[in-house]
């Protein structure tokens, strides 16, 4: 194994085993967290802030769930208001990264605050007793309270990262960007064999994404522009200097999205059409209807259908456990044990997407999205590689791709 996978499969791995264990695994916060579990992370936590704008946001998206909660109270599950639906899922695309640092997030809290209604401003900014009933309707009161919850996320992300940046800027040849980019490129060796004809402009966009090429393989990107501007100045081109380093992105990238650690306990029918998993009989029938129902909705595709087979004795099989105020997470890619916040109805789209998300691990498929620290421009760049895949993004779904991997690992 090169050590390009190897490198990969070590990241892949913590991500997925301890995805809020910051203390321990430095710079292994997962991407896809709710308002809840960035509020328990915080919760009994020491924090040092360097910008006293965060913790303001911070106590002003407390306040902000607080006040959904009690409206929420007593409501039925019909009316009640949820921060995250199925319809409000965006993802972070490569072509548009997230950039985030204090500045940035201030900014961005700034511009929400100051177009508030005062009915509401009273209450989120000023401490004005909340209501159980919102002062406006409904549907703008939940536009202004999820704007505020994605500044309350950003902030306290932020906040759990800034100990351990030094960490994340260890990420940065984990971009794969430059591998992406240049392989959408039509004509691309006429474009780079023909580099003084360029505009410009556009060889500043090539320089980027192949120094990104050239930084995947553990380069520093000093090293690789000092490389690049080298063969260019030779060769008169960076065609040459492309092929040196696509193999070792490709291999980066395709470690993204490739089954990792597939089951030895499941199987399929005849045809490969129906993929067997066993699972645990979880103590309540509700909880097994929820695992079924959502999992099987989702891992289907195009005449394909996987099943989970449940079994009340054996040991070795993936089960759902849940505990109070827990991150949803999986004991490692190809694990056993779904863990499950005990606090949060399973039947909120956060709760059912996870499963989703999570049985996806269990079956060996790592996250892949990338998240470092730029030190050149003191920014934390984040995106989902494809906003499209459920194992990137929370818009995502089971994909041909995931079906392929199965078929080819089983």
């Amino acid at each position: 194994m090169k050590f390009s996978k190897i490198l990969i499969l070590c990241f892949l791995i913590i991500q997925t085993i301890a995805p809020l264990a910051i203390a321990a695994t430095p710079g292994s916060l997962e991407l896809d967290l709710s308002s809840s579990d960035y509020r328990k992370a915080l919760e009994g936590r020491q924090v040092l802030f360097s910008n006293s704008g965060l913790e303001r946001i911070l106590k002003i998206g407390q306040r902000n769930l607080d006040w959904l909660e009690l409206i929420n109270k007593n409501r039925p599950d019909d009316k009640k208001l949820e921060l995250s639906t199925a319809a409000t899922q965006g993802g972070i695309p490569i072509e548009s990264p997230r950039k985030s640092n204090p500045t940035i997030i201030q900014a961005d809290f700034d511009a929400i605050t100051a177009t508030l209604p005062k009915s509401v401003s009273d209450v989120l900014l000023n401490n004005w007793p909340q209501s159980e009933q919102p002062p406006i309707e409904d549907e703008a009161f939940l536009e202004i309270a999820r704007k505020i919850d994605r500044s309350y996320q950003s902030a306290s992300r932020w906040i759990l990262q800034e100990p351990d940046l030094w960490s994340y800027t260890m990420r940065s040849n984990m971009d794969i960007r430059g591998y992406v980019f240049l392989s959408r490129e039509a004509g691309l060796e006429a474009k780079l064999k023909g580099w003084t004809g360029l505009d410009a402009e556009v060889r500043k966009n090539f320089e980027n994404w192949l120094v990104g090429e050239c930084h995947n393989s553990n380069h520093s990107i000093q090293d690789c522009k000092n490389i690049l501007s080298h063969e260019i100045s030779v060769k008169g081109h960076p065609w040459n200097f492309h092929l040196t380093y696509l193999a070792g992105s490709k291999e980066l990238y395709d470690g993204f999205f490739e089954l990792q650690n597939s089951r030895s306990d499941s199987h399929w029918n005849a045809g490969k059409s129906l993929y067997t998993v066993p699972f645990k009989t979880p103590e309540l029938p509700a909880v097994g209807l929820w695992l079924s129902t959502n999992i099987e909705d989702e891992w289907r595709f195009n005449g394909f259908q996987l099943r989970l087979n449940f079994k009340s004795n054996g040991s070795g099989m993936p089960r759902v456990v849940f505990e109070a105020g827990a991150t949803p997470h999986v004991d490692g890619l190809g694990g056993n044990t779904i863990t499950m916040d005990a606090n949060r109805s399973i039947q909120e789209y956060s709760s059912r997407w996870t499963i989703r998300h999570e049985f996806g691990h269990v079956l060996g498929f790592p996250d892949c999205y990338v998240e470092y620290y730029d030190n050149e421009d003191s920014v934390m760049i984040s995106y989902q590689i494809d906003i499209e895949n459920l194992m990137c993004s929370r818009k995502g779904k089971f994909k041909q791709t995931h079906l392929d991997e199965l078929r080819k690992a089983n």
